[in-house]
This record gives structure tokens, sequence and C-alpha cells, in this order.
């Protein structure tokens, strides 16, 4: 329940994120909008975007942040996260599925099962194969050249969006919006800042996301560090009014070109 939305931009030498704020409860159903940042901090080159079941992803994210360095490469970070996912998904495993069947780890339910019946097996595994985190993470990564995006979905799968990526309830949204543009990662930095705010309002009809917005622009500095903006009211103000402009829609100027071109038989 949410929206995150990672863009690369400026022929990847920058990316924009942005996430919304809303949580979302099953027991109780409630949903809130929160002061929560979904745009984690890392180190001074590597972000990352949680949606889904946030505190998994705390979970996750605390696991490994200690074991995360900025003079890392890209895919050291990448894989380590991608195996802090999994340790976490199979100790989830045990504690949901197999402690109540008797096993105490993934090993001792795989050295017993000739001992059990094929049906307890089969439907055991079936259990473990489902076994869902219902967690998304967008990983953010910049080296001395340029930007990198994945995504971190179950079980450990990292996948390579290529310009962007959106997860969330408000997924479908958000990349219908940047398809329409026909974003490209050669977007210069501030209409890929705009595109991704509008990806973001836009996201905010689907269920489950709020109208709260973070937005963090990463770029790369002559120098060979990261520049950080976070954008801030102000900001938020501009873009808002640049929307209201571009999707603002005068019925009597509609009517009358319909009227020009009449579709009556």
């Amino acid at each position: 329940m949410t929206v995150c939305i990672a863009a690369l931009a400026d022929d990847e030498k920058s990316v924009v994120l942005a996430s919304d704020k809303m949580i979302s409860k099953q027991v109780p159903p409630i949903e809130y909008e929160h002061d929560i940042e979904k745009i984690v901090k890392i180190t001074d080159n590597f972000y990352v975007l949680i949606a889904g079941t946030v505190n998994n992803a705390v979970d996750i994210i605390d696991s490994v942040r200690n074991q995360i360095r900025a003079n890392h490469t890209v895919a050291e970070k990448f894989e380590k996260f991608k195996k802090a996912y999994a340790s976490f998904r199979e100790q989830k495993i045990v504690d949901v599925i197999l402690q109540a069947q008797g096993f105490h780890s993934l090993q001792d339910f795989q050295s017993k099962q000739q001992t059990l019946t094929r049906e307890v097996v089969t439907s055991i595994q079936n259990l473990i194969a489902n076994a869902n985190l219902q967690t998304i993470m967008i990983l953010v990564a910049l080296d001395d050249k340029k930007c990198h995006i994945r995504v971190l979905t179950n079980p450990s799968e990292l996948i390579n969006p290529l310009e962007y990526a959106t997860t969330g309830t408000g997924e479908l949204h958000a990349v219908q919006s940047l398809i329409g543009v026909k974003y490209k990662k050669s977007e210069d930095l501030d209409a890929a800042t705009y595109l991704v705010y509008e990806a973001k309002r836009r996201a905010e009809v689907a269920p489950g996301v709020g109208t709260l917005t973070e937005m963090i622009v990463l770029s790369h500095k002559e120098d060979g560090t990261v520049a950080e903006r976070r954008l801030e009211v102000a900001d938020f103000d501009k873009l808002s009014e640049v929307y209201d402009t571009m999707n603002s829609r005068d019925a009597a100027q509609i009517k009358a070109k319909l009227t020009e071109k009449s579709f009556h038989i």
C-alpha cells in the first residue's frame, strides 16, 4: 500500500527518487499518513526505497546496514542486500511454518523428510515455496561513473529495470504516467524531477497511496562525490503549480473543439 519511484536521468549521471508516506495496517484495517521515511539512506551513495510490509523491510535493512560501506562496489552492495533478504525470508519460514510442524530449521526438515509421508512433505514444501514477505525494495547505488537501480523482490530476486522502477499499489498508475510521456534516462534533471512528481501524483488515485510526498534528487559532482537534494515545501509548491497547469481541463474549450468536429451520426 504505497508508491515508490526511482528514475535515472541526465544519461544516468543523476537519479530522482519519490515515495508517499502512507501507512496501511490490515489488523485492524486502517490507513494513515505518517512522517515515515520510505527512502532510506544507507551510505552517501546508496539508498533504499521500501514498499509493502514496512516492518520486514526495516528488519532487513537493520540486519545488513552495518555491512555496507561507501567504497563497496555496486555489485557488492546489491548482493549483500539480496543475501540479507533471503536470510530474513528463511528465518520467517522457520518461525512461521517449520516450528509449527516441529522443525527448528530448513536443514532439520530436509534431514527428516524420509520419516514423513509424501503428503506431509509436499504440503510443507508448498508452504515454503509460496512464502511471501510482501516486501519490495528499490535499491539505488551510485559509483564514480553513473547511477544504478535494482528491484529486490520475493523470494530474493534482483531485477534491472533499465530506466526507472515503480512499486507499491500505485505502481501501475506511476508506470503508465512515465510510459505516457515516453520517459527516457536521458531526460534533463529538471524535466525528470517534474515527470517523477507527476507520476507520483497520478498514483495517488490508487488504494493506499498517500498525498504526502518525499522526493530526493541525487547527482554526481565534478569532484566525484554525490550531491543530495531533498525537496522542500517551496519545491513542491512549484511542482504542484506546474502539475495543475499541465493537467487543467477547460470544459468550454473542449466542447468548442468537439463542436468543430462533430461525431453525431
